[in-house]
């Protein structure tokens, strides 16, 4: 499953709309409001292109869903099916970061056209206009909150479908399914000013955990886990442990900003630690039933 992104078209929006007004006249004609209203612009356009992306890969998934649900209610479950499903899912993570970061990113180069428009000598040096700021409460704050807000209904949608679906299986099919999935962080988070835009990779992160097992059987659990990270840091380190101590590890390749693992584990309660490197651990647990 794979979602193409839709056109982009709010950095070079902003740039036809700021390109009329000179220097001087920005300063001389209320240049300072024009900026914050063509930077409102740029908000409402991108958040209403990201709440496209998130339904239209939303969409795409359930599609996925329903047909993995039709198997299921016709008494064909099987592991592979199974293993295609999460894939899904895991690839709809990796949807979602795209969406996210391209939006990040061209609100990152339309502040930046909009200053450089504002003040054409490049002489800012950080004093820019009101709302120019992240967290002074302005319009960069609002296009947090808004995607932000948009994101959680996505993912409200996501979990009470993937609800629907493990109660089918543990009924039609004598299945048990655990899974955790959480909001991908951010490919890169990006700092503009009038001359140049900075990106900066987050850490290493778990945003998806699966476990499954057929409960008239034992020992025959299967444990999935993926997330984020940088594939200019090298392969993944994953280790599950149980009560006991590790059962499992494994160094895993990064592609597409995601890493990906999955093992044969009994039924039980496990944490997932993730290194990359020399870089902090990441935790978290899931259980197999």
């Amino acid at each position: 499953m794979s979602i193409a992104p839709r056109r982009r078209l709010g950095a070079l929006l902003l740039i036809a709309v700021v390109a009329v007004w000179s220097a001087p006249e920005l300063r001389a004609q209320g240049g300072e409001k024009k900026a914050q209203k063509s930077l409102r612009v740029a908000v409402n356009d991108l958040v209403n292109t990201l709440q496209g992306d998130l339904k239209d890969t939303l969409k795409a998934f359930l599609i996925e869903v329903d047909a993995f649900d039709a198997q299921v209610k016709a008494g064909n479950y099987s592991t592979p099916l199974m293993m295609n499903l999460l894939d899904d899912l895991n690839d709809f993570q990796a949807g979602v970061a795209t969406a996210t970061d391209t939006g990040n990113s061209d609100l990152a180069l339309a502040k930046r056209s909009i200053l450089m428009t504002f003040d054409a000598a490049d002489d800012l040096e950080g004093l820019f206009p009101a709302d120019f700021y992240e967290g002074d409460g302005g319009t960069l704050d609002e296009y947090l909150e808004r995607t932000t807000k948009a994101l959680d209904k996505t993912y409200g949608k996501l979990r009470k479908r993937l609800a629907k679906t493990r109660a089918r299986l543990e009924s039609r099919a004598d299945v048990a399914l655990t899974f955790r999935i959480d909001q991908p962080f951010r490919q890169r988070v990006h700092v503009s000013g009038e001359g140049a835009v900075g990106s900066y990779v987050p850490s290493l992160a778990i945003d998806l955990l699966a476990g499954v097992s057929e409960l008239g059987a034992a020992d025959d659990g299967l444990l999935y886990a993926a997330g984020r990270a940088s594939v200019a840091q090298g392969d993944v380190n994953v280790c599950i442990q149980g009560v006991g101590g590790p059962v499992h590890e494994a160094d895993v390749s990064v592609a597409g900003s995601r890493w990906q693992h999955d093992v044969e584990t009994p039924e039980r309660s496990y944490a997932v630690i993730v290194q990359q490197g020399t870089g902090s651990f990441v935790i978290e647990a899931i259980g197999v039933r």
